[in-house]
């Protein structure tokens, strides 16, 4: 019976280590799902050598427009601190000025009662025995006027000495800021340039492109070749999707066991006047689920998307230049809207997500796409610059980028799309009806 024993632990224990091993699996899994994503970009853009060499130089100066961009924000933030930083050091310089005004004319006022008060020799007040009774509280009086005058001054020159690091730190901040205005006009410079490159290109390309028969050519591949990019990307989220599935589905059973293991609870005992009453058997209830997915309440991250239908916001406030559906050039058909606003405006996301993408792409320009999970994407194309990286979490209204004309426009705006399980869908019914 003993020998036995440890051979039925063993198997007892052989389960356990399995689920184990699976769920350390789909964890893996999951990782490596998360590390496809982050390599995506650099697939798609390896996945063909631009042939026209107006379209690298347009696409490599877009990039760089977005990178000075980044660092002239960056930069404007730095100044505004260091800015606070000086308003700041003023305040304290001031109320360390007027202090140190308060105790001069205290120690001036204490220096002339001492010297009127001085005639009389403190020695000659040791020597003096008329009034002998007086002697104690005189001493007293003496010893405490010294001391308060030596408290003084060492509080004067502690003033003063916080009074000077003060004024050193005013200085090395004006030297800090002057530096940063300094980085800041370079940057602006240097973007100046870039704009202007920005637009010869802009405008060589569209001679490039041709017109009629030429351009309509032009035109449907640079929409074939979005489309099998943006492909790529729904296919590889809808892998991790599927691992993401099968990790639950491994991890239900465990789930189970561990909920079968527990105590019974006892069930509450509902009112007798109030039976239970099926959904489906209340067609105003189920009237009003639906309303509820148009209405205008407010949303928060945790809505799912789908319940969002007519209820999400816009991502900038501008007029609109073409809908969805509506024709680009001849049979070619826009897949989303595009919305004209001033460049630098601030694009925010629709709803809560993850970007997956975040980088140059042809025809769409400076684009950012946020995964919205169930199947939702949103993208914002024609960006001036983006202000999220790739796996990075985004909520509802957040700032993600800046309207801009990249992509070869000619003029600032948006392009922006939903797209629901590989196919465009129309934004209008998804957005709250305004403009």
């Amino acid at each position: 019976m003993r020998r036995l024993l440890p051979a039925l632990l063993a198997c007892c224990l052989l389960p356990l280590h399995a689920a184990a091993d699976d769920r350390e699996a789909a964890q893996r899994q999951l990782e490596n799902g998360r590390r496809e994503i982050s390599d995506l970009q650099k697939q798609l853009t390896d996945l063909r050598q631009e042939k026209s060499d107006v379209l690298k130089r347009l696409k490599g100066t877009e990039q760089e427009m977005s990178e000075l961009l980044r660092q002239i924000n960056s930069l404007e933030q730095q100044l505004r601190e260091s800015e606070k930083d000086i308003e700041r050091l003023d305040g304290e310089k001031k109320k360390l000025q007027s202090q140190r005004d308060e105790q001069r004319k205290l120690i001036a006022t204490q220096a002339r009662a001492a010297y009127q008060g001085g005639q009389q020799e403190y020695i000659k007040l040791l020597l003096n025995q008329e009034q002998p009774e007086q002697l104690t509280r005189l001493v007293t009086y003496h010893d405490y006027m010294a001391r308060a005058r030596s408290a003084q001054m060492a509080s004067y020159q502690a003033t003063l000495e916080q009074l000077r690091l003060v004024e050193a730190e005013l200085t090395d901040r004006h030297a800090l800021l002057a530096g940063q205005r300094f980085e800041l006009q370079s940057r602006k410079d240097s973007l100046n340039q870039k704009v202007a490159q920005q637009k010869q290109l802009a405008a060589k390309l569209n001679q490039e492109m041709g017109s009629g028969e030429q351009r309509l050519r032009r035109l449907q591949q640079e929409q074939a070749e979005t489309n099998e990019a943006l492909q790529q990307i729904e296919s590889r989220l809808a892998r991790q999707r599927e691992q993401e599935r099968q990790a639950e589905k491994d991890d239900s059973p465990q789930l189970a066991q561990r909920s079968s293991e527990r105590p019974a609870e006892r069930p509450v005992e509902k009112p007798a006047d109030k039976a239970p009453e099926r959904a489906v058997d209340k067609p105003a209830e189920r009237a009003s689920v639906v309303a509820a997915d148009t209405d205008s309440s407010p949303l928060d991250n945790r809505t799912p998307f789908a319940k969002t239908r007519g209820r999400l916001p816009w991502p900038v406030n501008g007029e609109v230049m073409a809908r969805y559906g509506s024709e680009r050039e001849g049979s070619v058909r826009w897949d989303g809207m595009v919305m004209a606003a001033p460049g630098g405006t601030r694009v925010r996301a629709i709803h809560s997500g993850r970007v997956v993408f975040a980088n140059w792409m042809k025809s769409l320009g400076m684009l950012m796409i946020i995964d919205h999970g169930s199947g939702y994407l949103s993208l914002y194309g024609f960006n001036q610059t983006l202000l999220k990286n790739v796996n990075d979490q985004v909520s509802a209204g957040e700032v993600i980028a800046t309207v801009g004309s990249s992509g070869g426009q000619s003029t600032p705006a948006l392009y922006f799309s939903i797209r629901q399980n590989g196919q465009p869908v129309d934004p209008q019914t998804w957005c709250r009806n305004q403009g």
